[in-house]
């Protein structure tokens, strides 16, 4: 017989004919490291004893599938956990820019963002400016009717919706008449 790991497990554990078992033991006397290889693994067969029988309750997946379920509820509710999760990931941050800052690698990445950046701030001036424009009309336009008339909820979002239609009309037909080619009018 050759050396076999797998044949020596096999014979701890019981599975092989008494032929094999016989070759096992022939061999593990020659060979030292086999022998070896047997002692170690029947002193840990014998340090771990009954744990190969042991095989966890009938309802073990499901309900630590529901504890893990309430947990998550939990978190997703709980202002404390959000507070938590929030401080985590601004120390993950905090700690990625203070580990990329002498690489060099931040300057690049932040060098690269700055068309985004400035597609941001665009974006974000376009919605404030809008938004601010929109409440501007309104304010204008109503001078306290809307207050005065005790419209219900419904009356009010569909007054809104109209006045932010009536304003993305003229926003359209500005944007179009200030893009549209200028004729020249010296001939």
């Amino acid at each position: 017989m050759t050396c076999n790991f797998e044949q020596i497990l096999a014979y701890i554990d019981g599975d092989l004919s008494p032929d094999d078992a016989a070759r096992v033991r022939a061999h593990t006397a020659a060979c030292e490291s086999c022998r070896q290889v047997l002692q170690s693994e029947q002193a840990l067969d014998s340090a771990l004893g009954g744990l190969s029988a042991f095989s966890p309750p009938p309802e073990f997946a499901s309900e630590t599938v529901r504890r893990a379920q309430c947990d998550v509820g939990h978190a997703l509710r709980s202002p404390r956990e959000w507070k938590r999760a929030a401080a985590v990931t601004g120390g993950l941050g905090m700690l990625s820019v203070v580990l990329l800052w002498p690489t060099g690698i931040l300057s690049t990445v932040l060098s690269n963002l700055a068309p985004l950046r400035c597609l941001g701030r665009f974006a974000l001036g376009w919605v404030e400016s809008s938004a601010l424009s929109l409440f501007i009309v309104c304010k204008a336009v109503s001078r306290g009717a809307l207050h005065a008339a005790h419209l219900p909820v419904g009356g009010l979002v569909v007054l809104f919706l109209f006045m932010a239609s009536v304003l993305v009309w003229m926003l359209i037909g500005y944007r179009r008449q200030s893009t549209a080619p200028t004729r020249n009018t010296l001939r």
